[in-house]
Parts: C-alpha cells; structure tokens; sequence
C-alpha cells in the first residue's frame, strides 16, 4: 500500500490551486502528494471570472474586462477597475494549464479512480478507490456529501448557484469591453 504525506480526494479548482501552491513552497519540496479524481478534466465544463491585480492566469484567460458598468432598466454606471482587471477563465483551460505545471513536480502523483471510502484512523488516513487502497498523513477531502450537509443542523443551508449564458442578438446591445454586472 503506497503511502503519501497528503492526499487530495478531487481535482476542482480548490484542490489544485491549494497543490500548486503547496509546491511552489520550500517545506512541502520533499512531500509526496497524491491527487486522485475519477474526472480526467478533459472538458470545459465550467468557467470562473475573478477580480486580479496579480495578472493571474493570463496566458489562459478567455476575456479580460478593464471596465465595468451596473445597469438596469433606470439606471447606468460606467467605471474603471484599475488597478484590478476582470478575468474569466475556462475550466478546460485551467485544467489543462495547471496539469501541465503540475506534471513537472516528481513528488505529485496523478490517479484517475472514483474514491469510494476514505477514513481518519488517529495516526494517519486510509482512502480507498475503486482499484486501490493509499495511506496518508493528511486528506484534503473535495467529495461533496450531500447527507451529511443535510443532517447538520449548526449552519443555515443556503444553495447558491450561478448560470452563464452566451447570448447572441441580432443587433448589438452589449458593450464587449464592459463587464455587465445586475443586469
């Protein structure tokens, strides 16, 4: 049974951001880290806009927005964001971006299987896929477990959910260097 310093049960953007910077830092250069995921990422299955002074992501962006304007029916505000730029970037991009990176650290290790059970056992983690069984020092756990938010009662349950359209009008009605917010 192979064993790891972590484990990330999911490659979402969280776990992979986390790992990214966990390897960019001197204490984790000798850790072994295994990411498992059933998901290969091939796919654009989302995307994600964000607010950046950094010039995070870039090279990978889909569209950048210098300026932004809030409107509704009655009203119309135009402004600069600087020194922040609004950046959208596609799942698939990212993915594919960050893999690479990641591809070039020799302590990372890549598993596509579908986790079935994972475990704390007082001294170290016991996870589980549907091939193979991996022990660890710590587990960072993406598996979204539906039963156990329901059965807590301590946090209010809010589902939040946002949906992207691409819209295409006859004539033009939208301003392409404006990111539109409350519209």
């Amino acid at each position: 049974m192979q064993h790891y310093h972590y484990i990330f049960t999911g490659t979402g953007l969280a776990a992979l951001l986390t790992v990214r910077e966990m390897v960019q830092h001197p204490f984790y250069r000798d850790k072994k880290i295994l990411l498992l995921d059933a998901d290969a990422k091939k796919t654009n299955d989302r995307t994600w806009c964000f607010w950046d002074e950094k010039k995070q992501f870039e090279n990978i962006q889909h569209k950048a927005w210098e300026a932004a304007v809030f409107a509704d029916a009655g009203f119309e505000r135009r402004f600069a964001m600087a020194p922040y730029t609004y950046r959208m970037i596609r799942g698939l991009d990212f993915y594919a971006a960050v893999f690479e990176e990641l591809h070039q650290n020799p302590n990372l290790t890549f598993i596509q299987e579908k986790v079935v059970d994972f475990q704390e056992l007082g001294n170290h983690c016991l996870v589980k896929t549907e091939n193979q069984s991996f022990t660890s020092n710590y587990i960072f756990n993406s598996i979204f477990n539906p039963e156990r938010l329901m059965a807590q009662k301590k946090f209010p349950l809010v589902h939040q959910h946002f949906v992207g359209w691409f819209v295409q009008t006859e004539t033009p009605v939208f301003t392409p260097d404006c990111a539109t917010f409350m519209d």
